[in-house]
């Protein structure tokens, strides 16, 4: 895997120039990195389905992800180390869990200085990088995702049955197909007549058909 090329979208001091001790004003960039990958090298022969992957004209796979990094202005004061924080469902875990800022930084990324909490990973000098990784987060502002290619046979989608899990705390008449507003995967035909819901009351038990 390689990266191609980034595509920048944001390039701007973060909070407004506020100094961050010996280390300065720190920058954010924001943007989309582009992605090839090799179908024949051995390693990435173990991808489920990779042979079904649509590819370019150089015979390669291509995929992009979000991606967002937060730099000393002034790179001759950072101290040379990155932390690559993997987010939760799209989400910023490092400046809530190092820096003690709010939630919303987690999502929304840098916007009052608040949500930089304390400042303590840019008081050291390091440079942040996050990039989406998973291709069904929530198509929320600031959340980062990953587009992944659809497999294909012959240049049509794949189609095929897939299992949903729905596991509510509390009695309810309607569920999401997917968890906690991320991205479902389609239904192909939403009279499938030959779609089967079951329930069960415990993880271990059989599942008991639901009558049609």
């Amino acid at each position: 895997m390689s990266v191609s090329s980034l595509e920048i979208n944001e390039d701007r001091l973060i909070a407004n120039g506020k100094e961050f001790g010996k280390i300065g004003q720190y920058r954010e960039i924001i943007g989309i990195a582009k992605y090839l990958i090799d179908p024949n090298e051995d390693y990435n022969k173990k991808i489920t389905d990779i042979e079904k992957i649509p590819l370019n004209e150089q015979g390669l796979i291509e995929y992009s992800s979000d991606f967002h990094i937060m730099i000393p202005n002034d790179i001759s004061k950072s101290n040379r180390k990155i932390i690559y924080d993997v987010n939760n469902r799209g989400t910023k875990v490092m400046l809530s869990s190092f820096n003690s800022g709010s939630r919303g930084v987690m999502v929304a990324g840098v916007a009052p200085d608040d949500d930089l909490g304390n400042g303590f990973l840019m008081q050291q000098g390091y440079t942040l990088v996050w990039s989406g990784w998973s291709h069904d987060a929530p198509p929320i502002d600031g959340r980062l995702r990953l587009f992944s290619p659809e497999l294909a046979t012959q240049g049509h989608p794949i189609k095929g049955k897939i299992y949903t899990q729905f596991q509510p705390l509390k009695d309810v008449t309607q569920v999401m197909l997917s968890d906690r507003m991320h991205i479902p995967s389609p239904a192909y035909d939403t009279s499938e007549k030959e779609a089967v819901l079951s329930y069960k009351k415990y993880p271990d038990d059989d599942p008991i058909i639901i009558a049609r």
